[in-house]
């Protein structure tokens, strides 16, 4: 019955109550008017609505919602915070595989160079690094014939030189994996996981205050358990804030190398935005690669007909 219900919240009683029910549960309390109309019910309340007593079952506990919002954000909190860190853990990583390439880095430099020269021979000045926005435009920048471009070149020389570059984005996992991921986002969800924690924590000092007002033979069973359950559950959590807070600070200074990689500002520029970028850079080197797969081939079918045909001519 809706008795039995609203005391198993008070005692925050997780093996008969599940998150999604704890969750109806808000969305079905009764609003302060509605209240009001059942203060002058009496009795059992014989001939109301299943919505009207469940409305009566929750005027019994004293500060029913607030109750409530504790008991749920105790349902959730270890969820909640392990996926905010793995995720961080993955954003982090991913940060590092960037900044730690040496295939990029040896890509980069490439393309920095041959830009240069092409930017000297038309009078222009020399770049100092390949940043965000010039890296798909430099990669894309054709030379004398207006067909092949700097990007092409570079793999066209890898590829026949056997330098190990081409193949930056296997190197690359978690970028892929992250690429929707947000610092900002992050943050307001940690935000989230402390504010529920202040609001525990006022839900843990108004139980004590009332207790402490009353004699040890009328402080009831029901509070008896709620303090005793979410008084180490909110000294738990509050050691786990704390550390995803550090890690948070970890994984906000790997983007901030990020950023500084590709000579941008960390306040304007987003990790995704990054990953995006080179995932596009990613799709022009597999393009330059196919595209010198198909010459090569076209070339050793050329020079064996070439060859088929010197060796039948020397046999007339």
């Amino acid at each position: 019955n809706f008795d039995d219900l609203c005391q198993a919240v008070a005692s925050l009683d997780g093996e008969h109550l599940s998150i999604e029910k704890v969750v109806n549960m808000q969305l079905l309390l009764p609003k302060p008017e509605e209240l009001n109309k059942l203060k002058h019910v009496d009795g059992q309340g014989d001939g109301l609505g299943r919505a009207e007593l469940f409305f009566l079952s929750v005027m019994k506990v004293p500060r029913f919602p607030q109750k409530l919002a504790a008991f749920r954000y105790s349902l959730q909190f270890d969820e909640q915070i392990q996926s905010l860190s793995t995720s961080l853990r993955l954003l982090g990583c991913a940060c590092n595989e960037v900044v730690d390439s040496k295939k990029l880095a040896g890509i980069l430099r490439r393309l920095l160079a041959i830009g240069n020269i092409m930017n000297e021979s038309a009078g222009k000045p020399k770049a100092n690094g390949i940043t965000l926005d010039s890296l798909i435009k430099t990669a894309k920048k054709k030379g004398s014939d207006g067909k092949t471009t700097i990007l092409d070149h570079l793999i066209t020389t890898a590829m026949n030189n056997k330098l190990d570059l081409v193949d930056f984005w296997s190197d690359m996992p978690a970028v892929g994996d992250a690429m929707r991921l947000d610092l900002d986002d992050f943050r307001s969800l940690l935000r989230e996981c402390e504010s529920g924690a202040k609001s525990v924590t006022r839900s843990i000092e108004t139980e004590r205050s009332e207790s402490a007002s009353l004699d040890i033979a009328s402080v009831s069973n029901t509070s008896t358990k709620f303090l005793h359950k979410l008084v180490p559950f909110l000294q738990r959590a509050a050691v786990e804030i704390e550390n995803t807070k550090t890690l948070f600070d970890h994984v906000e200074g790997n983007v901030k190398t990020l950023c500084s990689f590709f000579a941008e500002d960390f306040k304007t520029c987003k990790a995704s935005t990054i990953f995006g970028v080179l995932l596009d850079f990613s799709r022009l080197v597999d393009k330059s690669k196919e595209q010198y797969t198909r010459k090569a081939k076209a070339a050793k079918r050329r020079e064996s007909m070439a060859k088929n045909k010197a060796k039948a001519a020397s046999s007339l």
